[in-house]
């Protein structure tokens, strides 16, 4: 796969509107982004993953949600375009669950290469 970029528009939560579990902002639909899936699934799959149980929702988390906490979730879904993001690698995470937060901890890199 080669590096492609990326539209960040839009966001807004996921859960309940009175307690999301997540904030997150849009990412444009991308042929590049659902290849690249795609082919993650298949190479997974081939190592006897199961496959992806929901649709594929693009996103940039941006927060998780904790009792107590709100957000405005109005200003959240004006948002227009927000920018462009590069896509160079490909990084999977751990990530584990704690009481004080999530702890996401980078496990392998897979660059994404430009055509010769």
């Amino acid at each position: 796969h080669r590096p492609f970029a990326l539209e960040v528009t839009g966001g807004g939560v996921f859960g309940p509107r009175r307690s999301p579990t997540a904030v997150w902002g849009g990412v444009a639909d991308s042929l590049s982004l659902r290849t690249l899936a795609d082919d993650v699934d298949a190479a997974l799959a081939a190592l006897g993953f199961a496959p992806r149980d929901r649709p594929l929702i693009p996103h940039i988390t941006l927060a998780r949600g904790r009792r107590g906490c709100a957000f405005d979730i109005a200003a959240l879904e004006r948002f227009g375009h927000v920018g462009t993001l590069r896509v160079e690698e490909l990084v999977l995470f751990e990530s584990v669950q704690t009481p004080a937060g999530s702890v996401h901890t980078p496990r392998a890199h897979a660059p994404l290469l430009a055509p010769c």
